[in-house]
């Protein structure tokens, strides 16, 4: 599996778990929780993982 996409399905999931879940009753809040969904950075963070190429061959205990 793509870690990348995962990571988007998952923060795709969790916004729409938010949308659902937490439904705006006052003017005052009607909208805040869209933008705060739409920003990007507010609700996930990314990269996950920073690796950096290419890969070199490193010294173990079978590399005698």
């Amino acid at each position: 599996m793509n870690p990348s996409v995962l990571a988007q399905q998952l923060q795709q999931a969790v916004s729409d778990y938010l949308r659902l879940s937490f439904e705006t009753t006052t003017p005052f809040f009607d909208g805040l929780l869209e933008r705060f969904l739409t920003t990007p950075g507010l609700l996930a963070k990314g990269p996950y993982l920073s690796i950096k190429l290419p890969f070199e061959k490193g010294v173990g205990q079978s590399d005698h």
